[in-house]
């Protein structure tokens, strides 16, 4: 993943504020006290909940807003996601402190307005800037529509895909004449492939990467399979639950069974194994088609990654990576064990730089 330019989301200026065009849901807080100390003619705090990936294309996004809008000062803060930032955006919000612009959840914004926690768009003011309703998909835009009122512009989607290697796969004999992954038209198909990749999977690692203690990927999962076996949650005129106990009992046992039957590991550093040789893992991406490539440009499909932190010297088993960016530099958080002091969890820090667009440590 290399570092981005401004071509796939657009910055731009709407009445002292920030708008991006681009799903997570982009929220105009209610009207906050103002922290910054600055002589810029429009000042703007902005709360977001992004890391990793996430965290180097915003950076990037909002370095380059800074140097085209020099009268504009933004202030971005990076929380912890997850319940402790929505949590800490409602009481800011409540308590009349809340930033002038914040990222959530799309699925979060009907809880979030009714509150009057949000302030809704200008939608004429917003297209005289550029961001359309007709730009958007209908489905996203309409999410972020509460009694009429757009509370929430569309900002990233991300798909979940399962990757898988090719070496590990050719030689559990679970490759193709086209060199893909044999055909897996049932959940009998798909436990044995595991069972088969897993004889073929080195020791130590698991054979698929589910992130099986996440609470956000579970309920994706959840979701995305109760729907495919015809699951629904309400009628058509929304006074009815029809949600099908049967179907999501069979969806809950299936993704247990990845478990149980020791194709999965719950808490494993699940890119990380696969980088290192397990057969398989879910991961977001950007595009459905790809191509992935390392940074060496190998095709993820063939055994290509880059291990970005390992253990080195006292850090053992580092991982739970985030960014952060204070004081024009942007550090990489993660924990490790202290292999010096009895393996105690530790906090380490590092710089991160970019060399030929990729991320390293300084």
């Amino acid at each position: 993943m290399g570092q981005p330019g401004l071509n796939r989301r657009q910055l731009l200026t709407v009445v002292g504020g920030l708008a991006v065009a681009g799903s997570f849901g982009f929220a105009a807080l209610g009207t906050g006290a103002d922290a910054l100390a600055s002589t810029a003619r429009t000042r703007v705090r902005y709360w977001n909940l992004f890391s990793g990936g996430d965290g180097y294309n915003m950076i990037a996004m909002l370095d380059a807003f800074r140097k085209a809008h020099p009268d504009i000062d933004v202030k971005d803060s990076t929380l912890q996601w997850g319940n402790p930032f929505y949590t800490k955006l409602a009481m800011a919000a409540a308590c009349n402190r809340a930033p002038d612009l914040g990222v959530m959840h799309m699925g979060r914004v009907t809880g979030f307005a009714p509150g009057r926690l949000l302030d809704a768009w200008d939608v004429g003011l917003l297209a005289k800037y550029g961001v359309r309703r007709q730009d958007y998909n209908p489905t996203l835009w309409k999410r972020g529509v509460i009694d009429g009122k757009l509370y929430a512009l569309p900002l990233d989607i991300h798909v979940q895909l399962c990757f898988y290697r090719k070496d590990v796969l050719k030689k559990a004999g679970l490759l193709g004449a086209d060199d893909r992954i044999v055909p897996v038209t049932s959940t009998d198909d798909w436990f044995g492939v595991l069972k088969e990749a897993q004889k073929a999977t080195k020791k130590g690692l698991q054979t698929l990467g589910i992130h099986a203690n996440d609470q956000n990927f579970m309920w994706w999962f959840f979701v995305a399979f109760y729907t495919q076996l015809g699951g629904t949650w309400f009628d058509d005129a929304r006074a009815e639950v029809t949600f099908d106990t049967g179907k999501a009992t069979q969806v809950l046992e299936f993704l247990r069974k990845h478990v149980t039957d020791g194709y999965s590991s719950a808490g494993a550093a699940d890119a990380e194994q696969f980088i290192n040789g397990a057969p398989f893992t879910w991961e977001g991406a950007t595009s459905v088609t790809g191509p992935y490539t390392d940074s060496t440009g190998k095709p993820m499909l063939d055994g290509g990654g880059d291990l970005f932190l390992a253990s080195h010297g006292r850090c053992i088993g580092p991982g739970g990576e985030s960014t952060f960016r204070t004081h024009g530099e942007t550090w990489l958080a993660y924990h490790y064990y202290d292999a010096t002091d009895d393996g105690t969890p530790k906090l380490g820090l590092n710089e991160l730089g970019w060399k030929d667009d990729w991320p390293e440590l300084r």
